[in-house]
C-alpha cells in the first residue's frame, strides 16, 4: 500500500496528505521522515523514471510528479537545471586598442593637417592631443568607460582647458563630458562657437 504518509491509503493511491507529507520532508521539516523506496516505487509505477545514482529519482520531481498524478495531469521527466552561472561581468573595457590617430572628416583643422594623436591609453581611458603639439598642448580630449558606457570629456582641466569647449553628437550638443557610442558623428566646438573640427568614434571604443 502507498503510505508516504503513515496511513493506509485506500485503492492503494497517492493522495493530497501523501503530497504534503513529500514536500515537508523534502524542506528537511523535523519530524518528516520516508522511506525514499517507497518513493521511488511509486514514481516509476506512474512515469518512466531516471535517478541520479541508479536507485533514487529527485525529490522534487517525485514531488512534480505526484502533483501530476493527483490531479491526472500527464507529466514529462525533466532533467536536472543546470546551476545558473554566478559570473558577473563586473568591469567593462575597450573592445580593441585605442587607435594611434583619429583623423579629422572636415574643419579648420583637417584644413591644417592636424589631427588627434594618442599621447597614454588604458584598457578603459584614451587620452589624445593635437598633432600640433602632441605632448601638452591643453587642447586634449579623453576618451573613458564610465558605469560601462564610453564617455568623452573634451574639457579636462588637466589635458583640454583650451579648445575645444563642448561638442555636438550627431547634431545635438552634448553636455560634457558625456556618453557617446561607436559611429558617432562629433563635432568639435570653440569659444567662439565655431566647428573646429568632426570626427567619427572608432569602433574600437566600444565597450566590451
Amino acid at each position: 500500500m502507498v503510505y508516504l504518509d503513515g496511513d493506509i491509503d485506500e485503492n492503494d493511491e497517492i493522495n493530497l496528505n501523501d503530497l504534503v507529507y513529500l514536500e515537508a520532508y523534502s524542506f528537511g521539516t523535523e519530524g518528516y521522515e520516508i522511506n525514499e523506496d517507497k518513493i521511488y516505487n511509486t514514481a516509476i509505477k506512474n512515469e518512466n523514471f531516471d535517478s541520479t545514482d541508479g536507485r533514487y529519482p529527485y525529490i522534487s520531481q517525485a514531488i512534480t510528479v505526484m502533483k501530476k498524478y493527483i490531479i491526472g495531469e500527464a507529466y514529462e521527466l525533466q532533467p536536472e537545471a543546470e546551476p545558473e552561472s554566478e559570473y558577473v561581468h563586473s568591469e567593462f573595457v575597450f573592445s580593441g586598442t585605442p587607435p594611434s590617430t583619429i583623423n579629422f572628416t572636415s574643419g579648420n583643422w583637417k584644413n591644417n593637417g592636424w589631427n588627434y594623436v594618442r599621447t597614454t591609453y588604458t584598457n578603459t581611458s584614451a587620452i589624445y592631443d593635437l598633432s600640433v603639439d602632441e605632448t601638452g598642448s591643453n587642447y586634449g580630449i579623453v576618451f573613458s568607460i564610465s558605469n560601462n558606457q564610453l564617455t568623452l570629456d573634451v574639457n579636462d582641466p588637466t589635458y583640454g582647458p583650451n579648445n575645444p569647449v563642448y561638442f555636438s553628437i550627431n547634431g545635438t550638443l552634448a553636455s560634457n563630458p558625456d556618453i557617446i557610442s561607436v559611429g558617432d558623428t562629433i563635432v568639435l566646438f570653440n569659444t567662439s562657437g565655431v566647428g573646429d573640427a568632426t570626427f567619427t568614434v572608432p569602433n574600437e571604443f566600444a565597450p566590451a
